[in-house]
């Protein structure tokens, strides 16, 4: 299992010809763009490359409280330099 992170990045010509695939499928239920590749083109590498914890995505007010807190740290941290 792994936390995914954006952005996801593929070929043009791949992304495109995977959710070509996908249109055709009546129960297609997309999450993102790697599920769509490895559904739809299983042979396609995937390649995985590590984020950050602090690459976060703000969709909820309780999310702006914690990207308060990581900008704080960081603030905290130059000074300490």
């Amino acid at each position: 299992m792994f936390q995914i992170q954006t952005p996801q990045a593929f070929k043009l010509k791949t992304i495109k010809d995977a959710y070509a695939l996908a249109s055709k499928d009546s129960n297609f239920r997309p999450t993102d763009d790697c599920g769509v590749v490895k559904k739809y083109i299983p042979e396609e590498q995937i390649y995985i490359t590590e984020g950050s914890i602090e690459n976060i995505k703000i969709t909820h007010k309780q999310d702006l409280i914690i990207a308060n807190e990581i900008c704080q740290k960081r603030s905290m941290s130059a000074i300490s330099k």
